[in-house]
């Protein structure tokens, strides 16, 4: 068994436990969450490339336990970028699939610190991505005083076509702390996550540290909400910086008790997007007591 197999197996046994203690109340509820994101940047790349995807999953929740799951409908002109477990897009320059539907991987190649991206990968490709799930459990309620703390554990499935380049064709598991604060109508988020990166085919890639902080105030009585947004994670090749970007966003509730917002960022590194932009939505389906 890998060793990224059986960091999963220990992060998925962990969380479980902690999870089974944190429902110690009936209240539950169910959310529809989906969302729609186009980057675009050339990510160390001799020319500039493009990603979209549109994401449908579900929210539930009970007591201290939060999971979630989602899969994504990924467009892009070459199979350049594929998406890890940790939140990035990954630089790959493309694993090309044989005539004959075999596996014959060409990734693009590295020279000084930019990367001549496969020619022979196919274009206009559209495909399903690789699902990601996520588990937090509160470890610290919430109070006037002191922020939730949460215990996080994520995974993404490698089930997306490999040669189409959706996937890397190997998990990716991650483990780490979230926390959130609010004090009136500011709130303030972190969260560090470490992951354990599977390799694509041709590739090494580095297991990695995963972050954000954002604060955000909300608007009661107008329903509108703002926030800003720092993300990031630790270099994920060997030789090339790590991808920083910041961002802002805005959200308005619905008296429905549904969500929308909508986000802008730039990338402060060459190896994140130089541009992204996204729409996202929050269905509620339902709650019980």
């Amino acid at each position: 068994m890998s060793n990224v197999a059986c960091f999963a197996r220990r992060v998925a046994l962990a969380v479980a436990v902690l999870a089974v203690a944190a429902v110690t109340t009936p209240a539950q509820s169910l959310s529809y969450v989906g969302g729609l994101q186009y980057a675009t940047g050339d990510f160390i790349f001799t020319q500039r490339t493009w990603s979209a995807y549109f994401s449908n999953g579900l929210s539930w929740s009970a007591g201290r336990l939060r999971a979630s799951a989602s899969v994504p409908l990924v467009m892009q002109p070459a199979g350049w970028l594929q998406y890890s477990g940790a939140g990035m897009m990954v630089p790959t320059g493309g694993v090309a699939g044989s005539a004959g539907g075999s596996t014959s991987n060409n990734p693009g190649m590295m020279n000084g610190g930019t990367m001549t991206p496969s020619s022979g990968m196919p274009f206009s490709r559209v495909g399903i991505g690789d699902p990601i799930g996520r588990i937090d459990v509160a470890l610290l309620r919430a109070d006037a005083e002191h922020p939730v703390v949460s215990l996080v554990g994520a995974a993404k499935a490698p089930l997306a076509n490999v040669n189409r380049g959706f996937g890397t064709g190997e998990w990716d598991v991650g483990a780490g702390l979230s926390s959130a604060v609010k004090v009136a109508n500011i709130s303030v988020f972190a969260e560090a996550v470490y992951w354990r990166l599977g390799n694509p085919p041709g590739g090494s890639l580095r297991n990695a540290v995963a972050y954000a902080l954002s604060i955000g105030r909300a608007f009661p009585r107008s329903r509108w909400s703002v926030l800003g947004t720092v993300s990031g994670a630790s270099s994920l090749w060997t030789g090339l910086e790590a991808p920083v970007q910041a961002g802002m966003g805005i959200g308005y509730l619905l008296e429905s008790g549904s969500s929308v917002f909508a986000t802008a960022a730039a990338g402060l590194t060459r190896t994140a997007p130089a541009i992204s932009t996204g729409l996202g939505w929050r269905v509620p389906l339902g709650k019980t007591r």
